[in-house]
């Protein structure tokens, strides 16, 4: 049975995170014993290198003050600064990638931040403070940002595992909170992909009744359903960093 991720917990998805990086990190350590001391020399040039580049990196200034002041480190969202909370991605590939777009149609921007592992941590401003509204929470749930009937969807996916696709269409209102959700399922257990023998499901509504007999579609239901809502290219989004 594949369960809905959105929502998952921070601490849970953080102990997820840490778990990986460290073997992550024990396999670069041994790796790393075996390199010559030229070798390991031009290794360390090269990440101070890394580093010096993003050095002095700043907030772009079109965005919201607020997310100006996270950004640069001035500013605390749930008790940790920017720099703290995406330490494992900064410490592998530099600063990360960080976008405005207006995901719920209020005309205020939300904040888009490359998690490093599962794709977009979401931020909005609501109440006068920065809140942490979505993000993804393992390789069964990486996040990336979808358009389709004339709005746009937060994406929940699982496309790594075999068996199933799973991808969870989320959409919130100017409080951070959820007004609709859209699950799309294949699934197709013993094969290496979907056919016309796979059983698919759509819905709209709780993940706990996406799995009903009533929500089941054809293929060709599937795949129109998929292709209705189009990934965003990093073009349509507005740079949270000076250029």
């Amino acid at each position: 049975m594949i369960i809905g991720t959105m929502g998952c917990a921070t601490e849970n998805k953080n102990e997820f995170v840490v778990a990986e990086h460290e073997s992550v990190e024990a396999i670069s350590e041994e790796s790393l014993d075996e390199v010559t001391e030229e070798e390991s020399t031009e290794v360390v040039t090269e990440a101070s290198s890394v580093e010096s580049t993003n050095e002095g990196k700043r907030a772009s200034k079109e965005g919201n003050e607020l997310f100006q002041q996270f950004l640069n480190d001035e500013l605390e969202v749930d008790g940790s600064t920017f720099s703290e909370i995406f330490a494992e991605g900064i410490d592998f590939a530099g600063i990360p990638r960080a976008y405005y777009i207006d995901l719920d149609d209020d005309g205020e921007d939300e904040l888009l931040v490359d998690g490093f592992y599962y794709g977009w941590e979401v931020y909005d401003i609501v109440d006068g403070e920065i809140k942490h509204i979505d993000g993804g929470c393992g390789t069964a749930d990486n996040v990336s940002i979808k358009k389709g009937n004339g709005h746009y969807y937060v994406a929940h996916t699982d496309f790594m595992h075999s068996g199933r696709r799973f991808m969870e269409l989320v959409r919130f209102d100017e409080k951070g909170e959820v007004i609709e959700t859209i699950y799309i399922i294949a699934i197709y257990e013993g094969q290496d992909d979907y056919d016309e023998n796979s059983t698919f499901y759509y819905y709209e509504g709780d993940i706990e009744n996406a799995y009903d007999d009533a929500n089941l579609i054809t293929m060709k239901q599937y795949d129109d359903y998929m292709d209705s809502y189009v990934s965003l290219e990093e073009s349509e989004f507005k740079s949270a960093w000076e250029e």
